[in-house]
């Protein structure tokens, strides 16, 4: 979304969330809150205007999915698991690697799928991963995590924690039998992820750019090892017309103007 207009988002309610937030922020004195629907899931960001040195107005956010559990993560995963059981592994591979399709995403949650070997055959975070092995990945502890996901699954499942971007991260994993291999599926939640981290990190982020060159601020927010990054919470930043400079770590959003961007509710 990074350079295009967001002024028209509207999410599946119709709720034009961009819109909503400036008119907000227009009005307070202080950072606000806003609620709205995205990826199937009730979320909550918090916002904040901020004014760089040359008197152009920002305006800085982060959000949360604060009705998301564990139970969501395991409910993602055995329906993942019935979709590879009943549609085969390309098709569900292609399903869950699409990001235009939500019907297996919950909030920030998505599927990854693995073979025994530790190759990523579907990633709905991040396509590019795809036929990479991460036999050998660590966490930022050090630990082969994803060897210990594939163990934990061809134990017969279960949770699997691991420390990524910041925070911990619990994985919940099976084991699918298809006849002709055995592939593994897990989806993971940053438990970490409240209220009080969604204010601070929008606030910081709001202070970095007051204090730092554009370039500098923006390249900043969307560095994943970075600062502005806590498990699965991320900075965006949008001018007063739409016009998005950072979207976490969704690069294609860059300079796009999300006005009439739409949420699952078709609320801008």
């Amino acid at each position: 979304f990074i350079g295009t207009n967001a002024w028209d988002y509207a999410d599946a309610n119709g709720k034009l969330v961009n819109q909503e937030i400036i008119k907000k922020l227009k009005e307070a004195d202080n950072g606000i809150w806003v609620e709205y629907i995205s990826k199937n899931s009730l979320k909550k960001a918090y916002a904040k205007k901020v004014e760089d040195s040359q008197g152009n107005e920002y305006f800085i956010a982060c959000g949360y999915y604060p009705e998301i559990s564990r139970d969501n993560v395991f409910n993602l995963v055995r329906r993942g698991y019935q979709y590879v059981k009943t549609s085969g592994k390309s098709a569900t591979a292609r399903d869950f690697s699409n990001p235009q399709n939500n019907e297996y995403r919950d909030g920030d949650l998505y599927l990854t799928m693995y073979n025994i070997e530790g190759k990523v055959i579907a990633d709905g975070d991040n396509r590019e991963l795809i036929g990479k092995n991460y036999i050998d990945e660590k966490d930022e502890n050090g630990k082969l995590y994803v060897r210990e996901l594939i163990e934990k699954a061809q134990s017969g499942g279960g949770w699997v924690n691991a420390k990524l971007n910041n925070s911990f991260k619990s994985f919940y994993v099976e084991k699918i039998d298809i006849g002709t291999e055995n592939l593994v599926i897990t989806s993971g939640l940053y438990p970490v992820s409240k209220k009080e981290t969604v204010e601070i990190l929008a606030k910081s982020a709001a202070d970095h750019l007051k204090s730092n060159t554009l370039e500098v601020a923006f390249h900043d927010f969307t560095a994943l090892d970075g600062k502005f990054v806590r498990g699965d919470l991320q900075v965006f930043a949008l001018d007063a017309s739409g016009i998005c400079y950072a979207y976490g770590d969704d690069y294609d959003l860059i300079w796009k103007n999300l006005m009439r961007v739409q949420d699952d509710n078709k609320k801008l």
